[in-house]
């Protein structure tokens, strides 16, 4: 169901130039985009709070990755949107 946002100028102003840019066809789509991205980064940094937690769990077990590779990591995160390859 539609409902009325309320913008504050810089916001307006933002969405406005999203349209005449041409990068979006209505201030609807700049809008669903944005809560999208918003939504998926949320998701990802649940996912990344999770991988956190169990690995200060491991680590406080005295479990350690002897090839650990944090930017491998990284790279995985990105390329799974949030979510580390298993």
């Amino acid at each position: 169901m539609p409902f009325t946002i309320h913008l504050d100028t810089e916001l307006k102003t933002f969405v406005d130039e999203e349209v005449k840019s041409g990068r979006h066809e209505s201030p609807d789509e700049v809008i669903s985009n944005a809560l999208r991205e918003m939504k998926l980064r949320q998701e990802a940094f649940t996912a990344l709070r999770a991988h956190v937690s169990q690995g200060a769990l491991e680590a406080d077990l005295g479990h350690f990755e002897d090839d650990f590779d944090l930017e491998q990591l990284i790279a995985d995160l990105d390329h799974h949107g949030g979510q580390a390859a298993e």
